[in-house]
């Protein structure tokens, strides 16, 4: 079998332009504002036209001249935006708006845990995930570092804190880590903090940031995070020493850490992250070699296809045919629904019959 043609890239969703009038209108707070709807469903991810600037002047002090009038104004323009009518991707685009400002004029203190709260209780999770993603994280450097930690240590809610814990560990040096983990009591907490300064520290030393995560993990807390640290190793990385770190993939842990490690391994030596799998069966399980494929299939399906092929018939083969057949589907949808018959053991064509045929 060869493939007919190499993989498009994908396109992206098309950005949604928001009516001029719906922005004039929420800059001057009118209360009288005319209802404006998006074709189509509301977006799932949130729109990107609004940044959060926590280097502000507002964000860099924490403070503004009256934080619980700032407070109430947030609250009033988000009610007036939930009741004037707009939805879809205007909607998520005026409140993404409201959020940005809310970071950057209450900053890290009581009045910004309170209005994530309230985010919170409207049903908006992907929202205050986002303030943590592109505004939160950088209360943690610079000038805002000490006042943004003890505020992070002091949250009441330990989901938000585990969801900032990674952030904060991500930015604290080799004397603090160890301190700030005892701090909590929490394991996820721990864990998020460990991981996000492994994680980083993986960046460049890959094989001590293992080690170091290892040695500083407190007993209570699983090897979940280990995953995310083996995949943040670079190109270049002892990958080979790196998986002789992680236990055999009886344990599931343990598996899903060397899932990690291969598909970073797959990025730019997918043929020896391959043969790696080939030669240690009895420590590796060999779906491991969809993760391999799946990678290279992105990068030169061409020759995934043809170092598969030569691959004798088995459980290695049959997986790498498999995880072809998902890179291919969308490009030749009867390629891999004949890649996918011609897989030899049953349980192994079911399942990626199955994923196949997932809406998509």
């Amino acid at each position: 079998m060869t493939p007919s043609g190499k993989l498009g890239l994908r396109i992206a969703a098309p950005v949604i332009l928001i009516g001029l009038g719906v922005w004039l209108w929420f800059a001057n707070g009118s209360s009288d504002p005319k209802p404006a709807t998006s074709s189509g469903s509301a977006a799932s991810s949130l729109p990107a036209s609004r940044k959060v600037d926590p280097s502000s002047k507002n964000a860099r002090s924490g403070v503004v001249s009256d934080k619980a009038a700032a407070t109430g104004k947030l609250h009033a323009d988000w009610k007036r935006v939930s009741d004037s009518g707009i939805t879809g991707a205007a909607l998520l685009d005026a409140r993404r708006e409201i959020a940005a400002r809310a970071i950057e004029e209450l900053g890290p203190g009581p009045e910004l845990e309170k209005f994530l709260a309230f985010l919170k209780e409207q049903g908006q999770g992907d929202l205050v995930g986002w303030m943590i993603r592109e505004g939160v994280a950088d209360f943690f450097k610079g000038e805002m570092k000490e006042q943004g930690l003890q505020w992070f240590a002091g949250l009441a809610d330990e989901k938000i804190q585990e969801k900032m814990g990674y952030l904060a560990g991500r930015n604290m040096d080799a004397k603090e880590i160890e301190p700030w983990i005892k701090r909590f009591t929490d394991i996820h907490v721990q864990s998020s903090v460990l991981t996000g300064y492994c994680s980083e520290y993986a960046k460049n030393d890959p094989s001590m940031a293992v080690r170091e995560f290892l040695r500083m993990k407190p007993g209570s807390v699983d090897m979940t995070g280990l995953g995310m640290v083996m995949g943040a190793a670079p190109a270049g990385s002892d990958f080979v020493g790196l998986s002789g770190m992680v236990p055999d993939d009886g344990k599931s842990l343990a598996k899903n850490a060397r899932k990690a490690l291969l598909g970073a391994w797959a990025k730019s030596e997918p043929q020896k992250a391959g043969e790696f799998v080939l030669a240690n069966t009895s420590t590796v399980h060999a779906d491991q070699m969809g993760v391999v494929i799946g990678g290279w299939a992105t990068k030169d399906v061409s020759s995934a296809l043809d170092w598969v092929e030569a691959l004798p018939e088995g459980d290695h083969r049959d997986y790498g045919m498999a995880a072809l057949a998902q890179a291919r589907v969308k490009d030749d949808p009867a390629w891999s629904r004949a890649a996918i018959d011609a897989i030899q053991n049953a349980k192994i064509r079911e399942s990626a019959t199955k994923d196949l045929n997932k809406p998509r």
